[in-house]
């Protein structure tokens, strides 16, 4: 059965930014993918999502169900050229997107806990999950405050070109899915906190292999996902 299109809205989607040694972000690649560099580093990172209106296109908004995500994300290029994101793990706060993901639709996801908080400059982001795997990240609104991305339109350019995200399917299998944004627009914001724990362990991100770079924030963007 093939996979429906999924339509929605982006409320908030915070892209946080590693610049990481790439023979060290190689290593969690499947075979065929190769790390996409910026400035002569991989970018290693976590993208926090809020998605609102989320349903199989075609149904109308009303329908729709509000669902938070975080994925740990590696940008890649695939051995014929094209370039997207490998996502090693994708966590929610959805019973559906649980139980759909890796079965009808692509990106299998484990259980979190999401905590948002924010004032009118700062947002802060937790996530919890079920395995003890954590994520905490504050950003705020002005680049000037906080770690900022050195070369933001780069950044940008990147993350636009990046529609496809590869998964690790329930065995050893592959599974995607092509994100198209209406239009793509993201800016710079000031990273004043962050940790994952998955960036943090040294068995797997050596110290001195990840240094944090910056973010960019998107907000109210129309969004489209469909099953490569």
């Amino acid at each position: 059965m093939r996979a429906p299109e999924v339509v929605g809205r982006v409320e908030r989607r915070i892209l946080l930014d590693h610049a990481v040694d790439p023979e060290v972000a190689a290593r969690h690649l499947p075979p065929g993918f190769t790390p996409r560099l910026l400035d002569g580093r991989a970018v290693v990172g976590v993208c926090l999502i809020r998605l609102v209106e989320l349903r199989p296109a075609g149904l109308p908004a009303t329908v729709g169900r509000t669902v938070e995500a975080a994925a740990h994300r590696i940008s890649v290029v695939a051995a014929d050229g094209a370039p997207g994101v490998f996502v090693p793990r994708r966590d929610t706060t959805s019973w559906a997107a649980v139980l759909a993901g890796g079965r009808v639709w692509p990106g299998v996801h484990g259980r979190a806990r999401i905590e948002v908080a924010r004032t009118t400059t700062a947002l802060d982001v937790g996530v919890r999950c079920r395995d003890g795997a954590a994520v905490a990240v504050t950003i705020d609104r002005d680049p000037r405050r906080g770690t900022a991305l050195a070369d933001p339109d780069a950044a940008c350019a990147l993350h636009a070109d990046e529609r496809t995200a590869w998964s690790p399917r329930r065995g050893r299998a592959l599974e995607a899915a092509v994100m198209t944004c209406a239009p793509w627009s993201a800016r710079p914001v000031g990273v004043t906190a962050a940790r994952s724990s998955w960036l943090a362990d040294p068995a797997a991100f050596p110290p001195g292999a990840a240094r944090l770079a910056g973010a960019l924030l998107m907000e109210d963007v129309a969004v489209r996902w469909t099953a490569r």
